[in-house]
């Protein structure tokens, strides 16, 4: 962590830090990032925070886990007659506990979150990395999420 100083200036245009900056009061201005997912695509670490639109048959891969990592997944549209899905880089490394309709649902060593055929708009998963561990069955990947239908999302 830096040095904490009273001393202030204000500088206006595009100002860019080498190290973390700390900010006291309410952040102005800053707006998350929103990506339209591509079947294929891979998260990178620079698009942590981002919220990901994701529609029908889908598939996206999360980068190399690091602390802090974090995305949400929002269905943009009924999911129709295929699945979207977010896959963790290494097997079995998402657990959590999903919203199905009402009923919470618990999931350990899994590996991929989906958005199934009966998934509806707005639809959405929140995956945050809490470990950075590359060993098959490790909580690395903390997914949260709700689905307003039966057998509408699933972590598997």
């Amino acid at each position: 962590m830096g040095v904490r100083s009273n001393s202030h200036q204000l500088v206006g245009g595009l100002q860019y830090f080498d190290s973390d900056v700390q900010v006291e009061g309410a952040l102005q201005g800053h707006k998350q990032e929103v990506i339209t997912a591509t079947d294929g695509m891979t998260l990178t670490a620079e698009q942590s925070g981002a919220i990901v639109v994701v529609g029908d048959n889908i598939d996206i891969t999360l980068p190399t886990a690091a602390l802090g990592l974090n995305y949400k997944f929002v269905a943009n549209a009924d999911i129709g007659s295929d699945t979207s899905k977010i896959s963790a880089p290494v097997s079995n490394t998402m657990f959590g506990v999903i919203n199905i309709n009402g009923t919470p649902t618990k999931k350990v060593d899994v590996h991929e979150a989906i958005f199934k055929t009966a998934s509806n708009e707005g639809d959405w998963f929140e995956i945050v990395c809490v470990s950075t561990s590359t060993s098959a069955d490790d909580p690395v990947w903390h997914v949260s999420g709700a689905g307003a239908a039966a057998n509408s999302i699933d972590i598997t």
